[in-house]
Formats: structure tokens, sequence, C-alpha cells
């Protein structure tokens, strides 16, 4: 294999890297709104048909690399907002790619790239700033509904969807999954989440959604740090000759050694260990125990040795990179732990702690809400990804509807924004045209021409009230959106030059 890099610079460069952005967003904002069209991919063999835009970006690469690089870029804004909101990646495909389109015109009359940066990251906080003020608390089932509906766009699903949200409460957790039957399967169970991840993308069980999945596996739970064998092997051989194949492992950190041959362990078939971080204090670590039936083994107590006794038992455990959850049975010790909450919760009311009042409310949620599993059946391997994908979106905007609130959707909240900004910098000007875009789509692609109104794209109705029409946005969504929207529109007007990769197989002679 012969390898080379080569160079270009200036606007050579950035059209180089905008084809590889248009790749991308072409066939992307085509599914934006509720009457965006399908994109169909193959993926395991399986036709998959979806209107998820980061599952479509994810699907694109160029055989060019210069438009590689630019497809990369686009599609960690998109990755980035689903990380932090959950939905809102086609949204960030669109406006990253109008603020890209709109910042080269000025760029292109003499405009400094730096100042123009600076300018549209001042031109955010202002949207970011009239989101708030746009943003109305939701109040109840017929809000969170409605959110649903946006997202999944079938009024049986969306109601599915709200009762699992519901259900699952303020700090609960809902997990989607495929199911095996044809219609979709709730399931309360208990369990315990907190948002750290996995230590090494090696550990991932599951290529298609980057996650790592064990089920009916032994747990233990620490706060050491872990690099040698030593500190781990033995306790993981004492649990295979019981018959175990694998484990979850909560630590402070794993490194060196110890994580190599983990991960060797584990691409052999021979054991399969998932390590992940710990929570952020030794009390959510003892909750986790609790939760799994497991002893954490702490600096102070003194157990120098981990053995297969002390360890606890999960009926399912799903790490993404941000967010781990534990699915196990109901236990005594949930309930005795639920207890000594409440009355370290009373003393701290009692005493005025605010701040540690606030932290054992979050504790109690987490053990006493529920975790809500959706098991998405379907007639076809292609319709049952399609659901699971819709429901998923359904869920993180439901989520992030709670958190902070809702606006009027349909383009139109980052629409109206866009029409009471000041456009008193360049930045601000090509802020204005980039909002303006998401809704401009969305009619295009009902076949609806813009002409200033809001519309209801089933209908073809204009609309005085989007909320009240029901057609809505979470905030948090279009807030996530925006920000790394200029975030990579602010790196790439600033380019001067872009280095690739090229590599050729060398003819064996």
């Amino acid at each position: 294999m012969k390898s080379w890099t080569e160079e270009k610079l200036g606007a050579e460069a950035r059209e180089a890297l905008k084809r590889g952005i248009k790749r991308v967003a072409s066939p992307v904002k085509i599914t934006m709104g509720a009457k965006g069209r399908n994109v169909v991919y193959v993926e395991y063999a399986h036709a998959k048909p979806t209107n998820d835009g980061v599952s479509i970006a994810r699907r694109i690469y160029p055989k060019d690399p210069y438009e590689r690089i630019g497809a990369d870029l686009i599609k960690e804004a998109a990755e980035r907002t689903l990380e932090e909101a959950g939905d809102g990646t086609t949204c960030t495909v669109v406006v990253s790619e109008a603020l890209v389109d709109e910042g080269e015109k000025f760029i292109a009359e003499g405009k400094s790239p730096m100042e123009l940066r600076s300018e549209l990251e001042a031109a955010k906080d202002e949207v970011v700033a009239a989101l708030e003020d746009l943003a109305v608390d939701v109040k109840g089932h017929k809000d969170i509904l409605n959110v649903a509906k946006v997202s999944v766009e079938d009024d049986e699903m969306a109601e599915i969807v709200t009762e699992a949200v519901e259900k699952a409460g303020k700090y609960g957790v809902v997990i989607v999954e495929e199911g095996s039957g044809y219609t979709i399967e709730k399931e309360e169970v208990k369990g315990y989440f907190w948002n750290r991840g996995y230590v090494s993308p090696y550990m991932i069980t599951n290529e298609k959604d980057n996650t790592a999945v064990l089920e009916e596996c032994p747990v233990i739970v620490t706060d050491r740090y872990m690099n040698l064998n030593k500190d781990l092997m033995q306790t993981l051989n004492e649990l295979k000759m019981a018959g175990n194949t694998k484990a979850l492992v909560i630590v402070d950190r794993c490194e060196g050694e110890l994580l190599q041959s983990l991960i060797v362990n584990k691409v052999k078939g021979i054991f399969t260990t998932i390590v992940v971080s710990k929570p952020g204090t030794l009390e959510e670590l003892e909750d986790i125990a609790a939760v799994t039936g497991a002893m954490a083994i702490t600096k102070d107590k003194g157990i120098k040795l981990i053995t297969a006794g002390h360890c606890g038992f999960a009926k399912k455990v799903v790490v993404e990179e941000n967010k781990i959850t534990i699915i196990t049975d109901e236990s005594p010790k949930i309930d005795a732990r639920v207890k000594d909450l409440d009355e370290m919760l009373a003393k701290a009311k009692k005493d005025g702690k605010e701040s540690e009042t606030e932290s054992l409310i979050t504790r109690r949620a987490k053990l006493s809400d529920g975790i809500v599993m959706l098991r998405v059946g379907a007639k076809t391997e292609g319709e049952r990804k399609y659901k699971k994908d819709k429901m998923d979106d359904a869920v993180a905007a439901c989520k992030a509807a709670i958190e902070e609130g809702i606006v009027a959707g349909g383009g139109d909240a980052l629409s109206t924004i866009a029409s009471q900004l000041d456009q008193k910098t360049d930045g601000a000007k090509v802020m204005v045209r980039a909002l303006r875009i998401p809704h401009e789509q969305i009619l295009s692609n009902a076949g609806i021409k813009y002409d200033g109104n809001s519309y209801n794209v089933k209908t073809g109705k204009v609309v005085k009230d989007m909320i009240k029409e029901g057609i809505i946005d979470p905030a948090k969504v279009l807030r996530c959106a925006v920000e790394n929207a200029v975030s990579f529109a602010g790196n790439f007007l600033t380019l001067e030059a872009v280095i690739a990769d090229f590599q050729e197989e060398i003819e064996q002679q």
C-alpha cells in the first residue's frame, strides 16, 4: 500500500470541503418536516428506509479524501447535537450548511474570517437567549404527546412514547430496542443510570448504534484505579470458573496492561468485560451497589482483594458513549436504600441544606423512578428499524421538552427569532439568513412556497399559533442545533488549508 498527502489552500481548500458537506446535507435535508421524504441504504445486507438525519449522514463516506473531511466535519456537528439533546440532527445539518454558504459570501467580499467567527458567536448567544425567552414549560400529557407526534409522525406510536416517558418520570429512563414480534411491547423494570460511558470504544458490542450491551452478568462496583492485570484478572478468572463469560466493571479509571488484556480477551471471545467510569460521588456508587446487590469496594473499607462474593448482578446493561443503564430485578436492598435516603432527605431539609437536599432528591428519584423498555416490532426488518429510529428520536425530544420547555415547531421559532435579531454585524446577517432555512426547507419538502406565513404542512393551511395547533419543538433541541452549527461554521470559515491522505494499492509482481 502506497500512501501520501496532498494539500489545498484558501478558497480551493474550502471549496473541496464544501463538496463533502453538500454530499451529506443534500440527502439529509429532504427528510425535514412532517412531509419530508425517506432515504434508503443497505446495512448488514438489509435495506433500511429512514428519515433520521444522523443515520443517513453516518452512511455517507465519499471516495474523494477532501470531500470525506468535509463530510466528517458536518457529521461531527450533528453527532454532538445527538449526544446533547438526542434529536435535532437534521436541523443542525441544515443550519450548518446555510451558515457556511452565507458566511463565504462575506469572506469573498473581504470580510476577515476571524472577525466573522466572533460575530457569529455573539449572534448565537442572542439566539440562545431568545429561545429561552420563547420557551414555554411543558404543562402535561397533551404537550408531551404533541412533541412525540412531531417526532414520530404516528399518533399511536406517539401515545406509547408519551406514556413511557411519563411513567419513567423526570429521572427515569426509556430504552428503545428492536423486538421480535409485530407489535410494540412496553415493560417497566427496575434499575439505575448515570452519565458516564465505556472506557474504550473497543468494548462496543453493537456497532450499529455504538453501544455495549450485556445480559445476565455479574457486576463489580469499586472506586479503584486499575491498570495492572493483578488488579482484576484473578476476580474475572474466578467468575469464569463459576460459568460466567461476561461482566460489568465499574471503576474510577482503567488503563495500561489491564485494559489491553481485557480488550484482547473480548476480541478472542474468551471473556467479555465492559469497563465503565463510576459516578461522581461515593454515595451514588453505594446506590448502584444496592441496585445490583453488590458490595461497593471503596478505599475506606480496607478490602484488598475483590472476589466473586463481592459481585452483584444485572439482568441487562446498556452502555452508550455518555450514559450507562443497569436493569435489575426487584431487590429488598433498593427499598432499604430508598428508606435511608428518605431519612437523610428529611434531615437535610430540616437543617436547611439546599444543595444536599437537591442531590438527595435526584438520587432517590433515580432509585424509585422506573426504567421503561420499549421493544419495537414490525412485519419487516426495514420497517422495524425505521420505527425504532423514530421512537428513539421521539423519546429524546420528549425528555428535552421536559428539561427546557417547548417553542413553536416547523422552523417557526427560529424564523421568528431571525425577524427580531438586530443585524448590526455581518455575523448577525449570516445568522438571520441561516435561521430562516429550516422553515423554508420544511415548506419546500411539503410543496408549499415560502410566503412568510406559518403552515401546518400536513393540511396545507396557514396557522396563526403553532403551539396551540400542537406543532411544537423542544427548545433544548433547537438550542443545541444552533450552538453546534455555529461551532462547525466558525471552524470551517476560518480554515485556510486542508491536508488529505491518499492511498494506492501497489500491484504485486
